[in-house]
């Protein structure tokens, strides 16, 4: 059985406010829809304005991004006793656990939950490593999307969202930035973003202000740096910047993405 945990949408010393409501409803709506192996399951809804909630199940392993970039510990051994002289405790740098082949079964994992989305009219819109949880299964961890308040369901006959931006700017394609109807397109862009992400263990436009990003990205077309190395395969990279094509038109699907990898 599932263990579950109480997704809490307002905290007990806040007033909930109409708009805060709403985001809430509307990822309620959507997640009360899906049933796929990679997107987190919704047990039970509560839409008391006063006090909503989602009940959700449970997942052991933190987040992608936990898994991508671990904290640094702090090291019990002091400089002294290494013959220096400060005697200050020093961090421990802290890599990935996962190789480069697991972490692709991840990306797939994401990208499939993406293309049973668009499948059925939903657009993400917020797709980061912060919003894949992972859960341990017979000792594998399994990708989990989820923090569906940003997303949208769009028309059958695949007309643009609302132009309001709404996402992680890291993360945002550049048609977000401007005030042009959006598409599903966006998620792959945030995908091809998050790709790079999961194979170079590099945090995009690191050291960035949100205004430099959107410069960067919507105006000069610029992408986070493409590391050299031969430990990457080549297809990889050539979907990485598939996906994160200036021109909407020119990336591929979601299913194109998934099949690849």
């Amino acid at each position: 059985c599932f263990f579950l945990i109480f997704f809490l949408s307002v905290l007990t010393d806040l007033t909930p406010t109409f708009n805060f409501f709403y985001y809430f409803l509307f990822q309620a709506r959507i997640l009360a829809k899906l049933s796929h192996r990679s997107i987190v399951k919704v047990m039970a809804i509560n839409l008391n304005k006063e006090s909503p909630f989602l009940v959700m199940e449970y997942c052991d392993a933190g987040t992608l991004k936990d898994l991508l970039h671990p904290r640094r510990r702090k090291s019990s051994r002091s400089d002294s006793s290494k013959g220096g002289k400060d005697g200050k405790k020093r961090s421990t740098r802290v890599v990935c656990s996962l190789d480069l082949r697991a972490r692709l079964v991840l990306a797939e994992q994401v990208i499939s939950a993406i293309d049973y989305l668009h499948g059925r009219f939903v657009v993400h819109r917020d797709l980061k490593p912060a919003n894949v949880l992972l859960q341990m299964v017979d000792g594998v961890a399994v990708a989990k999307l989820t923090d569906f308040g940003l997303s949208r369901t769009r028309s059958r006959t695949g007309a643009g969202l609302d132009t309001v931006l709404g996402g992680s700017y890291p993360f945002l394609a550049p048609e977000a930035f401007r005030s042009t109807p959006i598409t599903q397109s966006v998620d792959v862009y945030s995908f091809g973003i998050m790709l790079h992400e999961i194979v170079s263990l590099e945090k995009p436009w690191s050291g960035y202000e949100p205004f430099q990003i959107t410069v960067a990205v919507a105006v000069e077309g610029k992408r986070p740096r493409i590391p050299i190395t031969k430990l990457v395969p080549k297809s990889v990279w050539s979907l990485v910047k598939s996906c994160w094509s200036q021109d909407p038109n020119q990336r591929p699907v979601a299913l194109e993405a998934c099949v690849t990898l």
